[in-house]
């Protein structure tokens, strides 16, 4: 998190060098047609018209009119003319600055928020959790199972609808049962050779299987290991919720209490880096 951090914060400051360049260059164009309108302005009121000779009277003042008129309508005309372009340029020079400070105050008060606040922002519908595929039926096999494993060396679990119960069954632990179950048939008949053995084991079904993982304490840890949650829910209290029970996965379930998605600690964490 902290790598992110020190690379977010090259990234905004390079950022504002060349925002500070762009608006630097843009406020020195302002100024040049500030500076021309000023010129201009002044060349129109007191560069002296000569008035001809051979005026005077009522011509003279008729003269002097016109030349007035004159000079107010081409005033009127640079002013309107300048007016545009400065106010456009200015009005454009300073919203985009007011934009600049605003956009670097929320992105400066982003970087200062916590993980837990981040992730106060979301729900778990928006991790988002993954469709759960590794659904095995009561009667799979122990063989079966495995082969799945071998086949898809990701899965880390089960989940099967066994006895009336949902259950939520580790990799690992499929590999102790049949280690210790093996252990055990070669004591109580020594004479079987291991592929009788292992042969045996491995057409026990899961509805055979379960109850004897649940008999035994040693392996209370591997199975259900999970905690329940919704699409709704805060992901900041389910990510305590799965710290505190020191579990890795977070299970949704439907309206008919079918385990239908499921997402990870890691999923939450990808989440976060997004935000």
């Amino acid at each position: 998190m902290s790598w992110i951090n020190n690379q977010s914060n090259q990234n905004l400051g390079s950022q504002n060098t060349s925002s500070l360049k762009s608006n630097s260059t843009e406020f020195i164009l302002v100024i040049i047609m500030l500076a021309v309108l000023t010129v201009l302005v002044t060349l129109i009121l007191f560069v002296e018209i000569k008035q001809p000779g051979d005026t005077s009277g009522d011509d003279a003042k008729i003269y002097f009119q016109s030349i007035l008129d004159y000079r107010k309508s081409l005033l009127g005309l640079i002013l309107a003319a300048f007016g545009a372009w400065v106010g456009a340029g200015a009005a454009y020079f300073f919203g985009r600055e007011n934009l600049r400070v605003s956009a670097n105050s929320l992105l400066q008060l982003h970087q200062q928020m916590t993980g837990s606040a981040r992730l106060n922002l979301i729900k778990v519908r928006d991790i988002p959790p993954k469709p759960l595929d590794s659904n095995f039926s009561e009667d799979a096999t122990l063989k079966e199972i495995d082969e799945k494993f071998d086949a898809k060396p990701s899965m880390w679990f089960i989940s099967t609808n066994a006895l009336g119960k949902w259950y939520i069954i580790s990799k690992e632990l499929i590999g102790q049962y049949i280690q210790d179950a093996s252990s055990e048939l070669a004591t109580k008949e020594p004479t079987k050779i291991y592929s009788e053995i292992n042969t045996e084991i491995m057409k026990k079904t899961l509805k055979d299987v379960i109850p004897e993982i649940e008999k035994n304490t040693k392996y209370s840890h591997f199975i259900n290991q999970y905690v329940d949650t919704k699409l709704e829910d805060n992901a900041s209290n389910v990510n305590e919720d799965m710290d505190s029970k020191c579990v890795f996965l977070g299970i949704i379930k439907d309206d008919n209490g079918n385990l239908v998605q499921y997402f990870t600690t890691s999923d939450i964490r990808k989440a976060l880096l997004k935000i």
